[in-house]
């Protein structure tokens, strides 16, 4: 079981269901029908596993080199039953979306065919796979929107979609640093545009207080961006200062180290040569925070959209699963 927990990279999956009730709220106004929006949670995250073994199938040979701790290089579980699991997971998910009705439908076909389209190997490709990818995430959003009854909203659940896979599209390729650092250029600088980019769009066409939605939004980025220093804090506290710039260059270029700015220990003082791991295994563990901090976007964008109890309750459900997915990626790898 901890093998599949592994395969399926258990923190991250607190992070899909969000998708469809980000979009559901966000096309209906606040209002939310459970089983409706259950239909489409459930087939989106059956969707995103099925990717998700396809992905470590298509990647087994590299991963024995890069991470041969991984469950399908490991031997821990066989290809085989990996692909019978993913063939049923792909099934689920189509069906659920039929279940819910003909527009989910056909938006989970189209994500089962950029899912199968990612990993067809377009994925290496600069820059094209981390589209693809941020393509995926937006479906997803739009699969809970496809549940809303016709006539109802659909503008500020394109510009949430767009919002949320442009910032998976950057997050992947900054990803991409764990075994293709050339890939990873810039895509730490990314994060902060798209993130401004993402607040004035939903300032205009999503949040129906713009008060609240600025409040709001501010303060969910501001604890975030200072929990993604809290690994290098621990790790060397008595460089504080120099860590922000640390944390996003080492990010950004994972390839060499940063030099050091007058006065501060060079790489050998602040992080010998044997401690490479370490940077990798924190640098895996920043782009999982990454990931997670979709999660306060599904959040701020339901309760800022919503309005209503029910989307509060969505929002706290969301914030709870927040606190849930760090929980989770203390003992498995969301990246």
């Amino acid at each position: 079981m901890w093998a599949w927990l592994e395969l399926l990279r258990l923190p991250n999956l607190f992070t899909v269901p969000g998708d469809a009730v980000a979009g559901y709220v966000l096309a209906s106004g606040g209002q939310l029908r459970p089983p409706a929006v259950l239909l489409a949670g459930t087939a989106g995250l059956a969707l995103y596993c099925s990717g998700l073994i396809l992905n470590d199938l298509r990647d087994c040979a590299e991963d024995s080199i890069w991470r041969p701790e991984r469950p399908l290089p490991s031997g821990r579980i066989s290809r085989e039953k990996a692909a019978v699991v993913m063939a049923i997971l792909f099934a689920v998910g189509l069906l659920a979306a039929a279940a819910a009705g003909i527009r989910p439908l056909l938006v989970a076909l189209a994500l089962a065919v950029g899912v199968i389209i990612y990993n067809s190997g377009l994925k290496s490709v600069p820059g094209v796979g981390a589209l693809i990818m941020g393509l995926c995430r937006a479906l997803n959003v739009l699969l809970g929107a496809a549940a809303v009854p016709y006539g109802a909203g659909t503008a500020p659940a394109l510009v949430g979609a767009g919002i949320l896979g442009l910032y998976i599209a950057v997050v992947t390729q900054a990803a991409r640093a764990e075994s293709h650092p050339e890939l990873a250029q810039g895509a730490a600088w990314a994060v902060p545009l798209v993130v401004g980019v993402g607040f004035v769009m939903m300032l205009a066409f999503v949040w129906t207080s713009p008060a609240a939605g600025v409040v709001g939004f501010l303060c969910l980025w501001a604890a975030a961006f200072a929990l993604s220093f809290v690994p290098w804090l621990l790790l060397e506290s008595r460089h504080y200062v120099y860590l922000p710039r640390f944390f996003l260059r080492a990010l950004a270029l994972p390839h060499r180290f940063p030099s050091p700015p007058e006065g501060v220990p060079g790489p050998s003082g602040f992080l010998p040569t044997r401690d490479a791991e370490l940077v990798a295994r924190l640098r895996r563990e920043s782009i999982s925070l990454l990931v997670s901090l979709l999660l306060l976007m599904q959040a701020a964008l339901v309760v800022g959209r919503g309005q209503t109890p029910a989307a509060w309750a969505a929002g706290g459900v969301l914030l709870a699963a927040w606190g849930a997915n760090r929980l989770a990626a203390r003992w498995i790898a969301g990246s």
